[in-house]
């Protein structure tokens, strides 16, 4: 009954996001905000009033078959609480014309308490009419508690029926504050909500609004051009904190390490990968292939020698040239370091950690007077594995099929001959 456990033990995924998008955007923003937030979330779900015949590819499409904002809103809320209240402790509600940063909105969440009465966003104030306190608006998005949903239920028929307004995301505050006494609120606990309004014909890689870098969301967007523009710099960055983060992380092994019984012998290298696989017996020990620039000492087909081809031409280059680029940051601004030729190479496949490759490079090294000399160096170098999970599998004797499904793109076809070749071999 494995199927059953998370169900029976009422364990709940922490985030859904839903999108409100429309007929006329389905497939233009709709699409763009699919390609920028899908790959990082639990559950990604889009609701509109109609849409057309045909759904976009890989996008969950929930369709209340009526154009009236205020209808689809209570028809979304509905169904939250009909398919998912029970399966996630936070639901986001964000427009397609805004940017989400997913990484943001899944570490904030990861901070609240799921038992909290909450409702995050940007607070504004209500037009007109007598309601006190302030509704989240739509535009930057909001953060409902499975809590704060639960006790709304069984007052959503009212809210439609009593509640009167021009806009969603007013309706729905006004239903909230009526009858869970639950203000927008822009920070709780000391953890604060951050968006930002996109001017016109802005540039994010030109933005430096502190507000902006520090966005979870930004509205309003008004092409998929400007979208993936916005993915490409908030992915930049989240890529320079996670760098920032593996630094500041090996710093810190390398200072625990010193104060245990080996020293710093404890610390394997490099910092915070497994150390290489130790054999018991002989038939264990990995294999070294030996390499040059051009040809490999150990072929597919059991030749002795062959041309290096395909991915493995590139992955030497590319190995080539970052031994060169970190020699090259390790002496400069004292030495400059030129690749001549490489005298060796060899590699070899650690299921462990990655690929292991140990390069003697001929280089010329040329101080800051001119002077020059050729010398060969060697380098040490590891291509890690960025998940490693070992699974037991039970010994079966009777033959069995497997299918293997491997999907390609345009890019990727010209590669697919050799590696058909490669696979029967």
């Amino acid at each position: 009954r494995t199927r059953y456990i998370s169900t029976e033990l009422g364990m709940r995924q922490r985030l859904f996001v839903g999108v409100l998008t429309s007929k006329s955007t389905l497939n233009t923003l709709g699409v763009a905000v699919n390609r920028t937030l899908a790959h990082r979330l639990e559950r990604l779900v889009y609701f509109t009033g109609t849409r057309g015949r045909k759904v976009p590819h890989g996008m969950t499409v929930v369709t209340h078959s009526d154009e009236r904002p205020i209808w689809n809103m209570y028809q979304t809320v509905r169904y939250l609480l009909d398919h998912y209240v029970n399966d996630f402790d936070w639901f986001f509600l964000v427009q397609d014309d805004t940017y989400t940063e997913a990484h943001r909105i899944s570490r904030l969440v990861a901070h609240l308490s799921i038992d909290t009465h909450l409702y995050l966003g940007r607070p504004e104030e209500f037009i007109g009419g007598d309601t006190e306190g302030r509704y989240c608006y739509g535009g930057f998005g909001y953060l409902l508690s499975r809590s704060l949903l639960l006790l709304l239920q069984q007052h959503l028929e009212s809210c439609r029926n009593d509640i009167l307004s021009a806009r969603p995301d007013e309706w729905l505050g006004r239903c909230i504050i009526d009858y869970t006494a639950v203000n927008c609120a822009e920070e709780h606990e000391g953890l604060r909500y951050h968006y930002f309004e996109l001017g016109n014909n802005a540039d994010p890689e030109r933005e430096t609004d502190l507000r902006f870098q520090s966005a979870f969301t930004v509205h309003p967007v008004l092409d998929p051009l400007q979208m993936y523009r916005l993915h490409k710099y908030f992915a930049q960055v989240e890529l320079e904190r996670t760098y920032q983060e593996i630094q500041q992380l090996q710093l810190e092994i390398q200072n625990a390490s010193s104060l245990s019984a080996d020293g710093d012998h404890s610390a394997t290298w490099p910092i915070g990968i497994p150390p290489p696989f130790q054999p018991k017996t002989r038939f264990e020990v990995l294999r070294w292939d030996y390499f040059t620039e051009e040809q490999v000492y150990a072929c597919v087909d059991g030749s002795p020698k062959c041309e290096l081809r395909g991915v493995d031409l590139a992955d030497v280059a590319d190995v080539v040239a970052m031994a060169m680029e970190e020699l090259n940051r390790k002496y400069q601004p004292v030495l400059h370091v030129h690749k001549q030729q490489l005298v060796n190479g060899y590699r070899r496949f650690d299921p462990t950690r990655g690929m292991e490759y140990t390069l003697d490079l001929q280089v010329e090294v040329v101080t800051q007077k001119g002077h020059s000399r050729s010398v060969t160096k060697r380098v040490h170098l590891v291509r890690p594995l960025s998940e490693v999970e070992i699974i037991p599998m039970p010994y079966v004797t009777e033959a069995s099929r497997i299918n293997v499904i491997l999907p390609l793109t345009a890019h990727d076809r010209d590669h697919a001959a050799r590696f058909l070749e490669a696979y029967a071999a």
